[in-house]
């Protein structure tokens, strides 16, 4: 017999040959020092005692969660094994020789050349009761024969026969293991899990910006067994956690997926993030990673946040610089879940628009989808961060970080008179001031007569002053405008 990890069910682990004669005997097979895991049990008729040949049984099998007892298959030779006599109708029809090592098993029936035989159609399970030798059902441990069926069929000179046995399982309340993590892992490039990840600790230490841990097979492992990750320390800005194709985490991205079928299939940790995860099996029968905790840092990703420092964990300044789609998973896959008004075309980043003679960068409050390993932040504030403290200004020029900077009122075009009119009692203006627009001259203006009078020209000097910025600035502090990542 031998035992492989579920995970990898072709590479024998442990094994050993049965004593023989193989007569049906129960055998006690015992495991040290092996991890708390799903196994795969094989039962292997070896022509030399190793673990080949053809496979006669096979199951799952988890130590210190379920004891099973597992029994060879017992093959049968009318005339030469107990209880099995050629011309009677079946194995153990006497009720004073029958087959007492058959109670407290389940088994199905093989007639050697025929293959498996039909229950209650071509036999049926017999025991004793008060002495009588009675029919049972195929589910019944405490069966000790069986009795052919069909009119004229019984047992032949020398016929072969062969029980199977399915295995006995006994589950225990508690493990060997009181720790809720037995032990810790580093983990620093791409690597795939195994069922042995079970109530392991995995401390995510990236040797570059990005790397994938997948996790291990739901079909591989139990129900209701964590997996703790804790993303912190080395060089990486995310670390993704993957599942296998076609398995999913019972997590949404964003509000729009819930009460949905649309689940995570990776969740991206951030520095100092950490969750726990178990396979849950649900009444259809179906399995998926459910999460126990975490996963705050991943559903916060893109919000804004004003600071006084530019080093708050997980954030970067947003000042229009270009980032990889790799390193920065987190982030772009977020964007890329964005509303279009929210997104620009590469080209279109640097768009200006002109007004009042003054350029504006209408898409720099965008994100851009660069090239393919790549994209753009939008500029959210005038300032960005440059060096320790300081902000750098569209302008051009710096100013401290928590510096006030007091309301500016631009200048702006105000119309005003200079001197006396010649006769108040003339009228208002006419039909406006004729004004030569940025020209500081002074004008002859077009008085109107409201009694009827002829116009008149008086000599009035009008000044004419031009707006040279455009925008009111409140009083303001400088800060870090800065976005989750």
């Amino acid at each position: 017999m031998a035992i492989s990890k579920k995970s990898a069910q072709s590479i024998i682990l442990h094994s050993f040959p049965l004593p023989g004669p193989y007569t049906g005997q129960t055998q006690l097979h015992t495991f040290a020092t092996i991890d708390d895991v799903m196994w795969y049990y094989q039962l292997f008729e070896s022509p030399d005692g190793t673990p080949t040949g053809t496979v006669r049984n096979y199951f799952d099998v988890q130590p210190n969660r379920n004891t099973y007892a597992t029994r060879d298959d017992l093959y049968l030779i009318a005339d030469v094994s107990p209880y099995l006599v050629s011309g009677t109708a079946g194995y153990g029809i006497d009720p004073l020789a029958v087959d007492a090592s058959l109670i407290g098993w389940n088994w199905s029936l093989e007639r050697i050349g025929q293959g498996t035989r039909n229950v209650d159609v071509v036999y049926v399970k017999t025991k004793v009761i008060s002495g009588v030798l009675t029919d049972t059902t195929k589910d019944d441990t405490d069966a000790t024969g069986w009795r052919l069926l069909i009119g004229g069929d019984l047992v032949g000179p020398n016929e072969e026969w062969c029980i199977h046995f399915l295995p006995q399982l006994q589950s225990v309340v508690s493990s060997s293991s009181t720790n809720i993590i037995s032990a810790i892992r580093v983990l620093t490039a791409n690597v795939t899990l195994d069922n042995s990840a079970l109530r392991q600790m995995f401390w995510l230490k990236g040797g570059a910006g990005y790397f994938e841990v997948t996790l291990p097979d739901l079909a591989t492992i139990p129900d209701n067994e964590p997996i703790y990750f804790e993303s912190s320390g080395g060089s990486h800005v995310n670390v993704g956690l993957k599942c296998v194709a076609g398995q999913t985490i019972q997590w949404y991205k964003n509000a729009a997926d819930l009460a949905s079928d649309t689940r995570a299939t990776r969740i991206i940790l951030g520095q100092e993030e950490r969750l726990a995860i178990c396979k849950v099996t649900l009444d259809d029968s179906s399995s998926r990673y459910l999460l126990l905790y975490g996963g705050e840092g991943a559903q916060a990703v893109g919000e804004i946040i004003m600071d006084y420092s530019k080093i708050p964990h997980n954030t970067i300044p947003a000042a229009g610089q270009i980032l990889s789609k790799t390193t920065y998973a987190r982030l772009w896959e977020w964007v890329q879940n964005l509303e279009a008004a929210a997104k620009v075309s590469p080209g279109s980043y640097d768009t200006v628009s002109v007004l009042d003679g003054i350029n504006y960068y209408v898409n720099r409050g965008k994100f851009s989808d660069v090239d393919s390993s790549s994209f753009r932040l939008p500029t959210l504030i005038a300032g960005s961060a440059n060096g320790t403290g300081f902000l750098r200004m569209v302008d051009g020029t710096t100013r401290l970080v928590a510096s006030l900077q007091p309301d500016g009122v631009p200048d702006h075009q105000h119309e005003q008179t200079i001197g006396t009119l010649a006769d108040a009692g003339l009228g208002i203006f006419g039909e406006g001031a004729i004004r030569d627009k940025g020209n500081y001259n002074s004008h002859s203006l077009h008085k109107t007569d409201l009694t009827g009078k002829n116009g008149l020209i008086v000599g009035s000097v009008f000044q004419n002053t031009e707006k040279s910025t455009y925008e009111a600035r409140p009083v303001n502090v400088g800060i870090y405008g800065l976005i989750r990542i």
